[in-house]
């Protein structure tokens, strides 16, 4: 059996929907963490767990979620009955976490101070334009 990249804390019960999702790829990260800002008049900011109750709806759980290329979450959540996609955009996350394999980690790691080294070097500044010498009393050369 593949091992998951969720904390060893989330120990849910098990939806039969569950049973027939593909298992996540061992070396893939996995939302497990999404803080939003308030969904009511608390103004606490509000946390959606993997395999937690979903805020809006205390009798489903959270199944998945997914980062969008927009910057948005999609919330995938069910209670066996019925099943929901929650869209959460970009502008009202406030962060996520994300599980992942230690391969994975030291991976993100590496290519991150890779980057940072590339940051370091200064680049050379441009030269500047020469500027053209003006040709007579307006700017221009006149035919005469």
């Amino acid at each position: 059996m593949t091992q998951n990249n969720f904390p060893a804390s989330i120990t849910p019960s098990i939806l039969p929907v569950e049973r027939l999702l593909p298992q996540p790829d061992p070396n893939a990260t996995a939302l497990v963490r999404l803080v939003t800002d308030s969904l009511d008049e608390s103004k606490d900011p509000t946390a959606w767990l993997l395999n937690r109750p979903h805020p809006l709806a205390t009798e489903a759980k959270i199944v998945r979620m997914y980062q969008r290329e927009d910057g948005g979450v999609d919330v995938y959540s069910s209670d066996g009955r019925m099943f929901v996609k929650t869209f959460v955009p970009e502008r009202v996350i406030r962060f996520a976490d994300e599980a992942m394999s230690e391969d994975t980690f030291v991976e993100f790691i590496t290519i991150a101070e890779e980057g940072e080294e590339e940051e370091e070097e200064p680049e050379p500044e441009p030269a500047p334009a020469p500027t053209p010498p003006p040709n007579g009393p307006s700017g221009s050369s006149a035919a005469s």
